[in-house]
């Protein structure tokens, strides 16, 4: 079977300039037609299901499944005896009939360096002769090999299937790639995977579904049908696994009745990319002449006007745009052709609604809401598709605005096409339809939609055409003539041979069915009859790997036990005496003990958006307490902890932003759309109406949010407000009220906030907004330890990544590790085996980024919930409690137990010392008193001899050595991040200006994420700064006042457990012009083909370079700054301390060795005497 008509072999042969990429896309068609077959290609972000879900399909399990990256290169499937084809990449091809080495499989499949590719044949009747299916890489793995391997492939796709799971639908990777495959015209079936995962008491099911539509139609991401489905429970109430299955099965088998259309879909796809190359290619010889123009001397205002393409050009190019506009507008999309079929099926002879008395009442009602809802969707899709794009393709190009009528710009703006309920009776069936006819439907609909824009233009069209058509330059003097003349001679040559090549591929395009036309068909094939049947295919994965068990985390440690000595002491601290000689010490004991009674463990949770980090929380709680946010740029601040006085259980405070921190946030925003907007100035910001660029999207609609927001809001800015649990919900469901919330306290009762456990929970790493990472390293600081949450389908992305290198930087600084790492929903683990291969997965992922011994341990916090909630406890998370119990928090209390005993030793010992003087005659004590007074005098100087100017010499010279590090680190994400950002996906425009605008925005993104890094860095010096700080004068304290307290135990050495440096907030700023280096786009083909590409990394990466090492010199600058005030606020606290302490002891000298007391004392002392120390101490 084949369909060739020939235009392939002659192109080859023809005078047409092909650079070698349009070359091998021709080959790739030649192959196609040569040997056909409909393909299906599976795509999505890594752990999303792909595999799963095609497994499931094939009713057995062929493909390596895994949490973890499983696939490098295609692994393509097809119908027939079971075997299996491995290509190396070398070329070398070795086959298995029947006898396949399946544990050998998944290795394979995620060696991209030795491995091309992977093809299976197996009996899968519903594949028929001629039909494939493929799965490619993870469009999002860390690994960029992955990406290029599956971009590669889908040009000879027939359509493309992209699962995500639930908790990544919206994920900024996917739109942008989502994006690209509606340029390139694919048709998508979109399916969101795990929906096992929805929760209705968070979000309606009608809202999130609703989320998915608005922000695929907000990216012009244009998708065939979406299926929300679930692997893991089939039996879910939502899951449309079973529709799914049986609709993607009948296209495959039906695949065959496909592929001349699929040829001429591949075909189309090549012609459009060599046209959109040899417009650029226009274009760019049309700047190039304006640029030759202008360096001859010709005005700017005559060239702008003889540059232009001729007059009957511009028409045509006008009016090509206007077709292509009403032509692909979507508007049935899958959720309005299902209230389409809802309404058809209420027209069905058999179609009742209500009881016996009122079924006509109430059939006519129903036909009349479903009309009602159908209708309102169909007129929402014209406005969002096609009514404001028709509106801005029509209004006047602002050299042609003096040109139109008066009234022109008004009758633009009248256009409105609406569809009446007399408009859907036209198609009321007049008996049974099949399920074909819903499509019949939707189509011709979409007919009329269109035809009725046509008609409510026309007179406009007309006034369009002889507007540009007679568009003409001013006349031009001799002179200037003459060197217009001059010029154009090359320039006419060029322009004629790419208008004859492109008129030759548009010629031939004209052939080729439309998209809309081509989705018809497909639906038509999803709604076939196909084999469903799959026999069983005997899979021995005995040779597969099995995972070396690796202990999940440290065991725990034996720690010594101060229960009855702290009875002891808080006994002896209650016990009033008869005498005030020693009531000081008493009340100081005594407060360390209440310390230890309330005592506060602060606990900070980090983690991607979408972790489970509020599910997390809500499992330690045992209730779900945290309403989960559905919006990744507007996280706030969580806190929770036990009821006070004046905040009882349920109590949720809100801190509402104030001017200042909103302002800084409306102006980081802008700036990242290439803007300059402030609190004072945002109302007039306008959103653009659309953008391909799925980044700047995001920032847009987050400004658009925060536009809208100030105004309905502006009055309540900075206000603290006390509110109930039933009404936080609403405070996160609605973003515009969401984006003004800084910080939440909940006060909540439960067994772990009862016993002092105080949770924060941190905005996701991978928010758009830096300054949400530089918050966590505040609450780094401030905790008593992270708890880092990892999903386990999408355990240790990018984003992770990236801040867990800075991470391991600040947490080698405090004495005691700090960062406990926890793998959310390890119950989606099929067995032990894939759990432990996640588990060891993320723990090498760890070693690689700084953690050498990292603390991990695999948790359900969804099971840990509804286990607690059922008064059982789930075995994942009850260790994970067991350890936080045992371990944690029994550690700290450890130590605080430790300092009550020692500062009770001390007394004990001091008091000791007193009786034993006491013992003597009265001339004696008063000896020893005197002598004891000028010892203590002696140490009046010691402040003096702690080193401060080398330390702060120290502080400062390490600093500097870090910061030479930091500009070599920053360097090399600039090197990394640069080809992360910069690349034919992200610099896709269909014109060399909106090239150019995409290569700046990531030029500037380029620059933020570098700030972000250089702001994280400057973080992570400070915490060493802090820290060594506190080490460095920790020693010396215990140098200085060694002596101090061998003589006085009592004597209360200052805490150099201190933070004296003062934070750094100065904001930080690359001095670099990204839309200084547009110039170096002069086309895609120079860019990518010719590696202009590699100039531009080198000229924008040496400005970068330049930038960075000035602003670590800043950062250098302001951090000496902070060393020498620390330094200072050390000294003066020492001194103040110091002297309070001695004058403390000289008052004891004055009292306890007064004979007088002598019974007083040697009466608390024998109440200490049975305190004794341990050796196992705890070191902090």
């Amino acid at each position: 079977m084949a369909y060739t008509s020939g235009w392939e072999q002659q192109w080859l042969q023809t005078d047409m300039h092909l650079d070698p990429a349009e070359t091998a896309m021709l080959e790739d068609v030649q192959e196609k037609i040569e040997h056909p077959y409909f393909e299906v290609a599976f795509c999505g972000h890594f752990s999303a299901g792909k595999s799963t879900v095609l497994n499931g399909l094939l009713q057995n399990d062929l493909l390596p499944a895994s949490p973890i990256p499983t696939s490098a290169n295609i692994i393509s499937i097809e119908n027939g005896e079971l075997g299996l084809e491995v290509e190396t990449s070398e070329g070398q091809t070795k086959t298995w009939e029947a006898d396949i080495p399946w544990g050998q499989v998944q290795k394979w499949g995620r060696d991209g360096a030795d491995i091309r590719s992977l093809r299976m044949q197996a009996p899968l009747p519903f594949l028929g002769s001629y039909s494939r299916m493929v799965d490619t890489p993870g469009v999002d793995s860390t690994d960029p090999l992955h990406q290029a391997v599956t971009m590669e492939r889908l040009l000879s796709t027939d359509a493309v299937i992209y699962v995500t799971d639930y908790n990544h639908a919206q994920s900024e990777t996917n739109i942008r790639f989502l994006q690209q495959l509606t340029a390139e015209g694919k048709p998508i079936i979109f399916v969101v995977n795990q929906m096992d995962k929805h929760r209705e008491e968070e979000i309606t099911l009608r809202s999130y579904r609703n989320q998915i539509a608005a922000t695929l139609e907000r990216n012009q991401v244009h998708v065939l049908a979406t299926y929300y489905i679930s692997m893991r429970d089939e039996q879910h109430p939502d899951n449309e696994l079973k529709t799914f299955s049986s609709h993607v099965r009948s296209l495959l088998y039906h695949g065959s009745e496909l592929l001349e259309r699929s040829e001429e879909r591949m075909r189309q796809t090549v012609l459009s990319r060599i046209r959109d190359r040899l417009r650029e290619e226009q274009q760019t010889a049309l700047e190039d002449w304006q640029e030759r123009a202008d360096h001859a001397g010709v005005p700017a205002q005559l060239i702008d006007e003889n540059a232009q393409p001729d007059s009957q050009e511009r028409w045509n190019s006008w009016f090509r745009e206007w077709k292509r506009t009403l032509d692909q507008a979507h508007l049935f999309p899958a959720s309005t052709v299902d209230k389409a079929r809802d309404w058809l099926e209420s027209w069905q002879p058999g179609f009742k609604a209500g009881s016996l008395f009122n079924k006509k009442r109430k059939t006519e009602e129903a036909r009349r809401e479903r009309a009602d809802a159908l209708l309102a969707d169909i007129n929402e899709n014209i406005k969002a598709s096609l009514t404001f794009h028709v509106r801005e393709l029509l209004q006047p190009e602002k050299q042609d605005a003096s040109s139109h009528s008066a009234d022109y710009v008004d009758q633009v703006q009248n256009i409105d096409v609406q569809l009446e309920r007399a408009d859907l009776e036209a198609f009321i069936p007049e008996g049974e339809t099949g399920r074909q006819y819903v499509f019949q439907v939707t189509d011709q609909l979409a007919g009329v939609i269109t035809r009725r824009f046509k008609d409510q233009a026309e007179p406009l069209l007309e006034e369009k055409e002889r507007v540009l058509t007679s568009a003409a330059g001013p006349a031009l003097t001799e002179a200037e003539q003459t060197k217009l003349n001059e010029l154009q001679n090359g320039w006419k040559e060029e322009k004629e041979r790419l208008e004859q090549e492109i008129a030759q591929v548009e010629r031939q395009m004209e052939s080729v069915s439309a998209r809309r036309e081509w989705e018809q068909e497909i639906r038509h094939m999803m709604s076939e009859e196909a084999p469903s049947d799959v026999p069983e295919i005997s899979i021995s994965r005995e040779d597969e790997a099995v995972e070396e068990q690796e202990s999940a985390s440290p065991g725990q440690k034996e720690l010594p036990s101060y229960r009855e000595e702290i009875q002891m002491v808080e006994a002896f601290a209650a016990e009033s005496s008869e005498s005030s000689l020693i009531e000081e010490e008493k009340k100081h004991l005594q407060r360390l003990c209440e310390n230890l009674q309330n005592q506060e463990l602060h606990v900070s949770v980090f983690g991607a958006f979408s972790a489970g980090k509020s599910s997390f929380i809500n499992a330690l709680l045992g209730a779900p307490a945290l309403p989960v946010s559905p919006h990744p740029t507007t996280a706030a601040v969580n806190i929770v902890r036990a009821p006070q006085k004046d905040c009882t259980h349920g109590t949720v405070i809100l801190q509402l932003k104030d001017e200042a921190f909103l302002d800084e946030e409306i102006q980081a925003v802008s700036k990242e759309l290439g803007e300059v907007y402030t609190l004072a100035s945002i109302q007039k910001w306008r959103k653009p109406n659309h953008t391909r660029d799925a980044r700047m999207e995001t920032y847009s609609q987050y400004m658009f949010t925060l536009q809208e927001s100030v105004k309905k809001h502006h009055s309540s800015l900075g206000e603290t407000r006390t509110i109930g649990m039933e009404d936080w919900g609403s405070w996160v469901a609605d973003e515009q009220k969401a984006c003004l919330v800084k910080q939440v306290t909940l006060y909540y009762e439960s067994y772990w906030t009862s016993r002092g456990l105080v949770l924060t929970d941190t905005p996701g790493v991978n928010s758009i907004h830096g300054r949400h990472t530089n918050v966590a390293f505040d609450h780094l600081r401030q905790s008593d330890a992270i708890f880092y949450v990892t999903y386990f389908n999408h355990a240790f992305s990018d984003a992770d990544e990236r801040f867990i290198q800075q991470l391991s930087r600040a947490n080698e600084e405090f004495e005691q590790n700090k960062l406990y790492f926890l793998i959310n929903a390890a119950d989606l683990a099929r067995d032990d085996n894939e759990r432990r291969q996640v588990v060891n997965h993320v723990r090498g992922q760890l070693r690689q980024n700084g953690f050498e011994e990292p603390f991990l341990l695999p948790v359900s916090s969804q099971r840990g919930l509804q286990e607690k909630q059922q008064g059982g406890e789930d075995d994942m998370f009850s260790a994970f409690e067991s350890y936080l119990s045992g371990q944690i928090w029994q550690e700290l209390l450890v130590v605080q137990q430790q300092y009550v005993v020692e500062q009770a030793l001390n007394l004990k010992e001091q008091l000791g010392r007193a009786l034993q003087v006491q013992k003597h005659d009265a001339k004696s004590v008063a000896a020893e008193a005197e002598r004891l007074k000028q010892k203590l005098g002696q140490y009046e100087e010691v402040p003096e001899r702690f080193h401060m100017e080398r330390l702060r010499k120290e502080l400062v010279s390490d600093t500097e050595e870090r910061l030479i590090h930091v500009r070599k680190r920053l360097y090399l994400f600039y090197q990394d991040y640069f080809n992360k950002v910069v690349n034919p996906v992200t610099i896709d425009g269909s014109s060399r200006k909106e090239q150019r605008r995409q290569l700046t925005g990531r030029l500037m993104e380029i620059k933020e994420e570098i700030l972000v890094q250089a702001g994280q860095e400057r973080e992570t010096a400070f915490i060493r700064l802090e820290e060594l700080m506190k080490r460095q004068l920790k020693q010396e304290a215990e140098e200085q006042y060694r002596e101090v307290q061998a003589d006085f135990p009592m004597f209360q050495v200052p805490d150099a457990g201190r933070s004296f440096i003062p934070k750094p907030e100065k904001t930080l700023d690359l001095e670099v012009d990204a839309k200084a280096f547009e110039t170096y786009f002069r086309s895609a083909k120079d860019f990518f083909v010719h590696q202009e590409i590699k100039t531009l990394k080198e000229a924008y990466g040496e400005n970068i370079q330049s930038a960075a090492a000035e602003v670590t010199k800043e950062v250098a600058q302001e951090l000496e700054a902070k060393i020498e005030d620390g330094v200072i606020a050390a000294s003066d606290y020492i001194y103040a301390e110091h002297k309070q302490a001695l004058d403390k002891e000289f008052e004891r000298l004055s009292t306890w060795y007064d004979q007088s007391y002598y019974s007083v004392l040697q009466t608390e002392w024998e109440k200490l005497a049975p305190l004794t120390g341990k050796e196992d101490h705890v070191q902090v």
